[in-house]
């Protein structure tokens, strides 16, 4: 091959790669689409955040194809024309070309540089200070008379505990466990830490990982990118992406998108109180959730005696398709089924290492570093058994927590 062939080549290659570039990641189709079953996939982003990552790895995907196929065409082009013929004699002895020599040094370096400049203004994008509010389409915050956006971001704190995650939501004096609620039309600012060990918060749709650390706090700040129709959430999965111990694996959370309006109304709601249809459940609930000790560790809006902090808030628990910080499926068959969700409430109160293993403090002597004693069993075998715990008093909790539900419940 003459080198002005490999310069054409060259030059044809750059083109390619220039208008996937310019394209951008809306002109490629999704690959597993979350859809289609792929609730983790990272080939489909939903947020700013997340596209921007998506638009380097399309960048350096075509780069790297485009090469793969330059370097095996000139191998495959090599390996026919000077392979052995069986001609007597010595081949050719060649000595040196200047203009390939000087070739194939500068476009590795051109090829480097191609891909570190929009890489490295990615970076500062995704570092960049959070915009205080929602912006129109000047790239102007929305400010209200008062001098005050008109929305303003969602800040929430996120707290990675041994093993599920905490989201306290820093303006509306709100708080929940291991799921939390976004809104499509202002920007969502995330502050990220931990109690006790480090933990990696990932959710794959939204961008790329950031690690929880005991004592530090790191920032993630983002606005959505899909239009959420009223009425119908958008769910996106998370987990911890760096090991923290024995139920690393199983820590996982979920992301409720929500239209505007909707996010408004579901910040509303939990700052009220569950309502219950019967109101014998309520009493009874609680009166058991006091006897077992739950409140010592549990929170729940609208009962006063449950103001526990060390384990995650049961605020509308019903709402939850998944129990254990995202392990359990409570309603694999949909949520007409309730007697699943029983049998698997009940299972986690009573046996939760069952479910996840590590949880109780017989079957992992570091719980004592956070404090928690799962279930209070007077033998200390983590089991909460008839004996320990009569089985109508479990009844009543779990009806109790199943019966908080909102107006959004998980699909």
């Amino acid at each position: 091959m003459s080198t002005s062939s490999v310069h054409a080549w060259l030059r044809r290659a750059m083109a390619v790669v220039a208008a996937a570039s310019l394209a951008g990641c809306d002109a490629l189709p999704t690959l597993w689409p979350a859809k289609d079953g792929y609730p983790y996939t990272t080939t489909d982003p939903i947020s700013d955040f997340g596209l921007l990552s998506q638009h380097i790895y399309v960048t350096i995907t075509v780069v790297v194809c485009v090469v793969f196929v330059l370097v095996t065409i000139l191998l495959a082009v090599t390996l026919i024309k000077f392979a052995d013929r069986g001609t007597p004699g010595n081949p050719e002895q060649v000595h040196g070309n200047i203009a390939m020599e000087i070739g194939w040094t500068i476009a590795p370096i051109g090829i480097v540089l191609f891909l570190i400049v929009p890489t490295i203004r990615t970076i500062f994008l995704q570092q960049d200070a959070a915009p205080i509010g929602a912006k129109d389409e000047n790239g102007q915050v929305l400010m209200g008379e008062d001098g005050k956006p008109l929305r303003p971001a969602v800040e929430i704190k996120v707290i990675g505990r041994r093993w599920w995650w905490q989201f306290e939501y820093v303006n509306e004096g709100i708080a929940t466990s291991n799921q939390f609620a976004i809104p499509d039309d202002r920007p969502v600012s995330l502050f990220l830490t931990s109690d006790t060990v480090i933990h990696s918060f990932w959710a794959p749709r939204i961008g790329g990982k950031r690690d929880a650390i005991p004592g530090r706090v790191n920032r993630i700040w983002f606005n959505l990118t899909e239009d959420i129709a009223q009425g119908q959430p958008d769910h996106i999965r998370g987990e911890c992406a760096e090991y923290c111990g024995e139920a690393h694996s199983l820590m996982r959370f979920e992301i409720l998108g929500l239209d505007g309006a909707d996010f408004d109304k579901w910040v509303s709601e939990y700052k009220g109180a569950p309502t219950f249809a019967d109101a014998s459940i309520k009493q009874k609930g609680e009166e058991a959730f006091s006897a077992a000790g739950c409140t010592g560790c549990h929170s729940i809006s609208g009962f006063a005696g449950a103001k526990g902090t060390q384990g995650p808030n049961l605020t509308f628990l019903g709402d939850r398709r998944f129990l254990a910080a995202g392990i359990k499926d409570m309603y694999p068959n949909g949520r007409a089924d309730q007697a699943t969700a029983r049998a698997v409430l009940t299972q986690w109160i009573t046996n939760p290492n069952s479910i996840k293993p590590g949880t109780t403090k017989s079957a992992n002597a570091s719980r004592a570093l956070d404090g928690m004693n799962i279930p209070a069993d007077a033998n200390g075998d983590g089991i909460l058994s008839p004996e320990e715990f009569a089985p109508e008093k479990v009844d009543a909790i779990v009806s109790y927590l199943l019966s908080q539900t909102s107006s959004f419940p998980l699909q």
